[in-house]
């Protein structure tokens, strides 16, 4: 069982990096690891995801972040916790973000 999980584990990953091979990102998501988990993760009226972290929140609705899920809940292993993926507008280049 241990070693399906992790052949699981190491097919995503894969998959994640391989998602688009002439690019570093997969356009409109986002796979990032946070110190401390979101407790509660709400969709405002507008559509916009809102958390108790305001930090987030802003960047939220700056990038127009639609979605944000948990990913790995599965297991309590460390490197495995606090992992998420969110979503935003294709057309919002992590390019420029990230510079």
């Amino acid at each position: 069982m241990k070693r399906t999980i992790l052949a699981l584990i190491i097919l995503y990953a894969f998959a994640l990096l391989l998602a688009n091979a002439d690019e570093s990102y997969v356009p409109g998501t986002l796979v990032f690891k946070v110190t401390n988990e979101f407790s509660t993760i709400t969709i405002r009226e507008d559509g916009i995801i809102e958390t108790e972290q305001e930090w987030f929140n802003e960047l939220a609705i700056q990038y127009q972040i639609t979605e944000l899920k948990r990913r790995f809940t599965f297991t309590d292993r460390d490197f495995f916790q606090n992992i998420y993926t969110c979503d935003f507008p294709e057309d919002v280049n992590l390019y420029i973000i990230f510079s």
